[in-house]
């Protein structure tokens, strides 16, 4: 297959939630490992941008791994990659395959669309830098910034660079699209910082329109808290933390509605008791989603801070599922644990342990 070497990569069964396997996982691979810089750097890997990384599920490297890069750089092997899990094990370690080092590849290997099931309708790495754009790696679902730097990008975010709201008219706009209007299930992921809670009521998501129909997140300048809201005219069903926000914290959001209850989780611990709601989400026609402030409903209420890694389903993610996504976001190097480097031997490819093996037979065993 023309790649010189591997490595295991096993995931901590103790750090994914629940006894069930969670099926299309998104693992996050994130760190700088000096062996993953080029060759001029010092590494191993041969294209500049990466695309001799694949990751695979058996250790000959047959069955390949969608996998998305998010940020490589060459000169460290600075690391941000996506890798979808078919089956993420709960009661066992899962182990997968990273290859490296293939001077035939020239080309990207990635697979993004796989990375991210059908469920996902948006999924927003909020990485991109001087353009208006915000890029969707699960669909269609593109956003636009006011401007290039409006918001300003930031280089401090949760996972490598993020989106920083200045608070006064900062603002994305997703355009309308039925994916992102789902009546009986919703998700809403993410990494979410606040800098002053206290100044005025603050709403990072809103597809909320005129006529108090869609969902939103906001959070109260009265309490600090975070609310995590589905309408449905003229009724509201709303979960509230019940615990005060800080300023300047990093906080993975997950919220949740299953046409049941509404569940909100902070940093993979349960905020507050579910709430019932059975009524199914309406919107209002060709109504935008917002990442910043009240729009559509309103231009007010602009949030002040950072974000990172938003994603909305239509469906409901297990609490198991946002769980583990902290687990792994929040902490790579302890979800996962990375093996020694181990040569692959294909034919002639690699020319270091073909010469050990044909002049030194039976001094290398188990490759």
């Amino acid at each position: 297959m023309g790649y010189l070497y591997k490595r295991t990569i096993t995931i901590d069964d103790t750090k994914v939630s629940g006894a069930a396997d969670l099926e299309s996982f998104p693992v996050l691979i994130s760190g700088t490992y000096d062996y993953l810089a080029t060759v001029a750097n010092g590494g191993k890997v041969t294209d500049d941008n990466g695309y001799d990384i694949i990751f695979t599920s058996d250790s000959e490297g047959n069955t390949q791994l969608d996998h998305e890069i998010e940020s490589y750089t060459n000169t460290t092997g600075a690391v941000n990659f996506w890798v979808r899990i078919p089956a993420l094990d709960g009661d066992a370690p899962t182990v997968i395959y990273m290859f490296y080092a293939n001077s035939e590849v020239t080309t990207s290997q990635e697979n993004i669309g796989g990375v991210w099931d059908a469920s996902y309708q948006g999924v927003w790495h909020m990485n991109d830098l001087t353009t208006s754009t915000i890029k969707d790696s699960a669909s269609t679902n593109n956003g636009t910034k006011k401007g290039a730097n409006e918001p300003a990008v930031s280089a401090s975010g949760k996972v490598g660079s993020c989106q920083d709201f200045a608070g006064t008219d900062d603002k994305i706009t997703i355009p309308y699209n039925a994916s992102l209007c789902p009546a009986n299930a919703l998700t809403i992921e993410g990494w979410i910082n606040w800098d002053n809670l206290a100044s005025a009521a603050q709403v990072p998501v809103s597809n909320r329109g005129d006529t108090d129909n869609g969902f939103f997140l906001r959070s109260l300048s009265t309490t600090s808290k975070l609310q995590f809201y589905v309408c449905n005219n003229p009724n509201w069903a709303g979960i509230t933390s019940d615990d005060a926000l800080n300023n300047t914290t990093w906080y993975y959001v997950f919220a949740m509605y299953d046409k049941s209850n509404l569940y909100l989780y902070l940093n993979g611990v349960s905020a507050a008791t579910p709430v019932a709601e059975t009524d199914a989400i309406t919107y209002t026609a060709d109504t935008a989603l917002v990442l910043g402030c009240a729009l559509p409903y309103d231009d007010t209420y602009y949030f002040a801070g950072l974000m990172d890694e938003l994603r909305i389903s239509s469906i409901a993610r297990s609490t198991d599922w946002g769980i583990t996504c902290f687990n792994n976001q929040s902490s790579p190097a302890t979800f996962y644990a990375v093996g020694d480097e181990t040569p692959v031997v294909t034919g002639t490819t690699n020319h270091l342990e073909f010469y050990r093996r044909t002049r030194f037979p039976g001094s290398i065993t188990g490759l």
